[in-house]
């Protein structure tokens, strides 16, 4: 109790020493800074300047390739007002103090509805005329008035975008600003997405804005954005060849409508184009309806599943939404892993697929089948690295660790497998009806028993559109081969699997054939899940995804 009456008294006596002018060496020697991010989508490419209540400007100073800008403002008179500059077109900021202050459409237009005026430029011209509670009142207006926008792009509601995270990136704040154009002239705000030149706002005088009505958001529906981590199978069955591939990369999304990707493994290389979500929220790429994309409605998990078979090439997909704030102890808990690859030995291709249970320990180590080995997951790309007896594989993780997914390939073995592993130990009170929702499924197959092309093995996908209502399946299915059908089938949802030996929380699809019972495991919100045959059945083996879409209008 000394030590600490006797520390409290050094506190109080070192703040009063501060506010008497006294100070240690070490905060002498650290100059008083205002720093931030300056974009509107991608970072401005431009110059900013800085101005105090006196009239005195620093700058101009040209703004970082991500964005960055910082003025040491000792010996300054605050407030700030900073100005952004690329071309004809400006942008403002404000700030109390030394701190971060960014500089965007938002904090444009909150110091210009903190102005009587409505013009930022008058802020700029004078910034002893701007005052915190100003600013303050107009940030809760702005907060207010795009609540709905900003819960479409996972923004939260009390984001600061003065203070807060801008980094350019094409995800969260910065992903609405790809998509949003925002002018402020002569008091008026005008809103317009840049994909379309749709309206939003339409010249609204800045003082007349009512945040009591919040703009609705019909931005985010028809849209992709962020960067996603991505892996994928292929089954190649070209006449005389039984070829097949996986592989991994990334793909960034911005919101006008164009995408990058960089394919990383096997090869390596970079190439972009053009994306576009319809109604019933399928996802083409350049056009090619032949490769749909269908998308969970929060935006985490993409499965594409390739159509073509005319080419004798089919396979599947999977993109994950990047997240960088994962950490070994992010992957903890049961996980069941479904494995489907293909290997050719002898020119004769070999269909393979396993079901197993794998466990992480949060603490970088797992086991699965008495197999055990150490994980790790990369802060820079959310990936997971895992190191297995056989060799080190790299992967994806989704949904805060609740979907993992692993691609395999050994050229020299012409091998190429893919696992999807979802974790079963965190979800509570399942049940059939876990599963109530509409579906996109999609599926690959290799099957040793059918040849539809001289000397080769028969690889196909399929997609469909499935109903799961309280134990009953419905779809209409799109065979790569065969064409559209509708199949009935049914469902349970179970908690343990005798011939596994599983304690787990899963479901069962009933097949057209005994035996052959699809064994499926889901997320716990549903709105993912993978199903694989328990039989054993050396001549075909197959993985089907379901994706729970929510439509624009739902």
């Amino acid at each position: 109790m000394k030590k600490l009456k006797g520390f409290l008294f050094a506190s109080v006596l070192c703040t009063l020493l501060a506010l008497a002018g006294c100070s240690d060496s070490s905060s002498s020697n650290n100059p008083s800074t205002v720093t931030g991010i300056a974009s509107s989508g991608a970072a401005i490419s431009g110059t900013v300047t800085l101005k105090d209540a006196n009239g005195q400007e620093l700058g101009p100073e040209n703004i970082g390739a991500d964005g960055s800008f910082t003025f040491v403002v000792d010996g300054l008179t605050p407030p700030f007002v900073i100005k952004a500059e690329a071309g004809e077109e400006r942008w403002f900021s404000y700030a109390a103090g030394p701190g971060t202050a960014n500089v965007n459409p938002l904090t444009m237009l909150a110091l210009a509805m903190a102005m009587e005026s409505g013009d930022p430029e008058d802020a700029y011209a004078d910034p002893s005329e701007v005052t915190d509670d100003a600013i303050a009142s107009a940030l809760g207006d702005v907060q207010a008035l795009f609540a709905n926008i900003f819960n479409g792009f996972g923004v939260d509601e009390d984001f600061d975008p003065f203070s807060g995270d801008c980094t350019v990136n094409h995800d969260g704040i910065d992903a609405l600003f790809d998509a949003l154009d925002f002018t402020v002239a002569e008091g008026n705000l005008t809103i317009t997405k840049k994909a379309t030149s749709s309206v939003v706002v339409d010249e609204t005088p800045v003082a007349g804005i009512d945040p009591d009505a919040p703009l609705s958001d019909n931005v985010t529906t028809d849209l992709l954005w962020g960067t996603y981590n991505y892996c994928y199978l292929f089954f190649d069955t070209p006449a005389g060849g039984n070829g097949s591939n996986a592989g991994a990369g990334y793909m960034t999304f911005v919101t006008d409508t164009t995408y990058t990707a960089v394919e990383e493994s096997p090869s390596s290389g970079t190439y972009s184009g053009e994306y576009a979500r319809n109604v019933a929220g399928v996802i083409t790429f350049d056009g090619n309806s032949s490769e749909p994309g269908f998308m969970t409605f929060d935006r985490e998990i993409v499965v594409m599943p390739d159509m073509d078979a005319l080419d004798g090439d089919v396979g599947i997909s999977i993109l994950c939404k990047r997240d960088t704030s994962l950490t070994a102890a992010d992957i903890s808990g049961t996980y069941l892993l479904m494995e489907l690859g293909r290997e050719t030995v002898s020119g004769t291709a070999y269909a393979a697929s396993e079901i197993v249970v794998a466990a992480f320990n949060g603490s970088g180590g797992y086991t699965a089948e008495g197999e055990s080995g150490t994980y790790s997951i990369d802060a820079g790309t959310g990936r997971i690295t895992v190191n297995s007896p056989d060799g080190s594989l790299s992967g994806m993780v989704a949904k805060g660790g609740d979907v993992i997914v692993v691609p395999f390939y050994d050229e020299s073995a012409a091998e190429a497998q893919i696992s999807v592993l979802v974790r079963t130990s965190s979800k509570d009170a399942w049940s059939v009806s876990s599963l109530n929702g509409e579906y996109y499924l999609s599926e690959l197959y290799s099957d040793t028993t059918v040849a539809p092309l001289a000397g080769a093995t028969a690889v196909y996908t399929a997609r469909a559109n499935l109903t799961m209502a309280n134990g009953a399946a419905t779809g209409w299915f799109y065979d790569s081969y065969e064409g559209i059908e509708e199949v009935p089938t049914t469902y349970e949802a179970f908690t343990s699997h005798d011939e596994a030996q599983l304690t787990l929380d899963y479901f069962v699809v009933a097949g057209e054939v005994e035996d052959e019972d699809l064994l499926g495991i889901a997320t716990r919100d549903g709105q993912f899940f993978v199903m694989m045959s328990d039989a054993d059945e050396p001549d075909e083996a197959g993985i089907s995804l379901g994706v729970k879409t929510v439509f624009p209008e739902d």
